[in-house]
């Protein structure tokens, strides 16, 4: 089974994407006079733009997670309560965790 980064450390990784981009947009700055200069301009844009996309891509993941999770099962019934939230304090009630859907009833 591969191995997977510790959570802290993979959703810091956007932060030191963009980190590192301004870091090279700096030096870019920096040695300006130098042939290097543009390269680091690149390189830097690059990995600014990549940080903002994953950034962006988790947020939309964390948002629909639950329509993510539904897919292949069969619709609630309307009124009936969603599936993987039995209890009170699951998806969508307070204390509920980020990212779940709102509760059926009401």
């Amino acid at each position: 089974m591969p191995q997977r980064l510790a959570r802290p450390v993979y959703e810091a990784l956007p932060l030191l994407w963009a980190m590192a981009g301004a870091g090279c947009l700096a030096a870019s700055y920096a040695l300006r006079s130098s042939g290097f200069s543009g390269l680091l301009a690149l390189l830097g844009l690059a990995m600014l733009v990549l940080a903002i996309a994953v950034w962006m891509h988790r947020r939309d993941y964390r948002a629909t997670a639950a329509d993510y999770r539904m897919r292949g099962q069969p619709m609630p019934l309307p009124g009936a309560p969603l599936v993987g939230s039995p209890v009170p304090g699951g998806a969508g009630e307070p204390g509920g965790r980020d990212g779940d859907p709102p509760s059926a009833t009401g």
